[in-house]
């Protein structure tokens, strides 16, 4: 409009605004060269620094990951991703949080299986070594009921042994557990018979006085011989 003005003086004899016609607009052009590579440099600057906060919260999840993946191979089995507001990385964070739950579980019932192995495999081995070094030492004579005990506490041995290749078993997927109906009875009287003698070195008598009972359990003696070993 302001160009269209300029011709239409010019027209009526305005001599001047030939010249300032020209004037102007380089001033116009000149402007607007200007305002135009301001315009790209406030662009690619804006473009530039969104993309660099961008990059920034991408990478510092990214980098959380790895400080948390490093730890959890060094054996930091409480190592966790921190909380995430970025919302795709928030499922990886909870995905990588329920994998470290996992192979904690797995660290701790490893831990507690190998503390009932070691309890398991220390008891018959204390039986066996009190009788025999009672017996090389003369204070005890052998006779057929021990000699039974002896054997089947061995066969405790073994049975722990047979127990640790099924655990195996278990835990490759290949055997599935079955409970079935356990009478109580005999088998706390066996752990009486075979806790009494160490009681009684002590002074002390343990006596069983319970009615036969049915329930269902699985390992219960394994429990019943952490009990009455307290």
């Amino acid at each position: 409009m302001f160009v269209l003005r300029l011709e239409e003086l010019e027209s009526q004899g305005f001599i001047t605004v030939r010249s300032a016609k020209t004037y102007l607009i380089r001033g116009f052009e000149t402007a607007w060269n200007r305002s135009s590579l301001w315009a790209i440099i406030f662009e690619a600057s804006a473009a530039g620094g969104l993309s660099f906060l961008a990059a920034d919260r991408i990478m510092q999840p990214l980098d959380r990951l790895k400080l948390a993946t490093k730890n959890l191979a060094e054996g930091d089995l409480q190592s966790r991703m921190p909380p995430v507001t970025f919302l795709n990385w928030r499922s990886w964070a909870q995905s990588f949080n329920r994998m470290a739950d996992s192979l904690e579980n797995v660290e701790q019932q490893r831990r507690e299986l190998v503390s009932d192995l070691t309890h398991e495999l220390r008891s018959p081995l204390t039986v066996v070594r009190g009788y025999l070094e009672q017996l090389a030492e003369g204070t005890i004579a052998g006779d057929p009921e021990l000699y039974q005990r002896l054997v089947g506490e061995t066969r405790r041995l073994e049975r722990l042994t047979v127990d640790l290749q099924e655990l195996s078993k278990v835990e490759a997927g290949y055997l599935s557990i079955q409970r079935q109906p356990l009478d109580l009875y005999p088998l706390l009287a066996k752990l009486q018979q075979r806790f009494a003698d160490q009681l009684l070195e002590d002074g002390l008598e343990l006596i069983l006085a319970v009615q036969p009972l049915s329930q269902r359990y699985w390992r219960i003696r394994t429990a019943l011989s952490k009990f009455w070993s307290i």
